[in-house]
């Protein structure tokens, strides 16, 4: 085998190496939590429509609803989610309200991303929700 030959029977072989060392990286991109990012959350209070922002991290996140405070003291500070499960189509957290003041209740989210791409969510109490992306 010539010098030339070796030479590009290294690179071919390096070349695969590194292309099967990056196919993972690029499986686990394509995977990646689409529910991850901003959001304006809107919903059907008892008396007015409300709303909350929404930020999603791979980690958790928090949850802070707006112009709340004089209704519900539970429920204006920022309160940070947990994750509960997560999928490409479904994902489950709860709001710790009870973590951002002493006394109040935690609340379960779900949200569903629909085939057409918009997300959409129900709260505990049979709540609602839809989401816009910031």
């Amino acid at each position: 085998m010539s010098r030339v030959s070796r030479i590009a029977a290294v690179v071919a072989a390096t070349s695969g190496v590194l292309l099967a060392a990056a196919l993972p990286g690029a499986a686990w991109a394509q995977g990646a939590n689409p529910f991850v990012g901003k959001w304006t959350v809107t919903w059907d209070g008892k008396s007015r429509p409300q709303q909350a922002n929404l930020e999603i991290t791979e980690s958790g996140g928090t949850w802070k609803t707006l112009g709340a405070k004089r209704l519900d003291a539970c429920i204006w500070p920022a309160a940070p989610i947990e994750v509960r499960s997560a999928g490409a189509k479904e994902m489950v957290f709860t709001i710790r309200f009870s973590e951002a003041l002493q006394g109040c209740k935690d609340s379960e989210v779900k949200l569903t991303q629909q085939d057409d791409g918009r997300v959409t969510g129900e709260r505990s109490g049979n709540r609602d929700l839809t989401l816009t992306r910031r």
